[in-house]
């Protein structure tokens, strides 16, 4: 899978969304926009986007009651917590975790209204470039790696 050729980057990645998939259980967690984007066209993906149906809320506290490689209660960074959006650093890379969501826009008002979803359907549909519309779930990318692994520890690579 594109970038996910490189062993040092698809360890670093599988590792952030093993983290990620471990404390934000029993949440449902879908990786995001240009982290996918990136991976399919062989680009270093520059950071890594999470989606849930946590409100934000239960983000919070997830981030919150984990521990961090370190040893310490990880710190939740709130950059729009309003909208869905917190943020946290997994083994030294920060990362966003936004709950799925629609938006509605008022005329001449650019801060929308939001309104919390369950499905990543009803999330996606409100993003504005395809690219950010792409998204495959965490535990679906890391069987993909893992049986990608496999296959070339059978063919000798």
């Amino acid at each position: 899978m594109g970038v996910l050729n490189n062993k040092m980057i698809e360890e670093k990645y599988m590792n952030i969304i093993k983290e990620v998939t471990k404390f934000m259980s029993p949440f449902p967690i879908y990786v995001t926009g240009g982290f996918v984007r990136d991976s399919l066209l062989g680009i270093e993906p520059h950071d890594i986007d999470f989606s849930t149906p946590a409100n934000p809320d239960e983000i919070e506290e997830k981030i919150k009651n984990s521990i961090n490689e370190h040893g310490n209660n990880r710190r939740c960074i709130n950059v729009g917590k309003r909208f869905g959006c917190l943020k946290t650093k997994v083994f030294g890379e920060e990362v966003d975790i936004v709950s799925f969501r629609t938006e509605h826009y008022q005329e001449g008002n650019r801060k929308p209204e939001v309104k919390y979803v369950k499905t990543i359907t009803e999330d996606l549909s409100r993003r504005d470039f395809t690219i950010n519309a792409m998204c495959i779930s965490a535990k679906k990318l890391l069987k993909l790696i893992e049986r990608k692994t496999k296959l070339e520890k059978q063919n000798g690579k």
